[in-house]
């Protein structure tokens, strides 16, 4: 895989993550410690 590609597949995973994120935290489900941890894994 050529790293431009890499780099637009990290790109959206990282927009995603920070979605879904957003979305947990407007639900008030999951602290934010865990969250970013999340973040990190993905």
């Amino acid at each position: 895989m050529s790293g431009r590609r890499l780099g637009r597949l990290f790109g959206s995973l990282f927009i995603l993550a920070a979605v879904a994120s957003v979305v947990v935290a407007n639900h008030g489900g999951v602290p934010a410690e865990l969250h970013m941890a999340d973040v990190i894994w993905v």
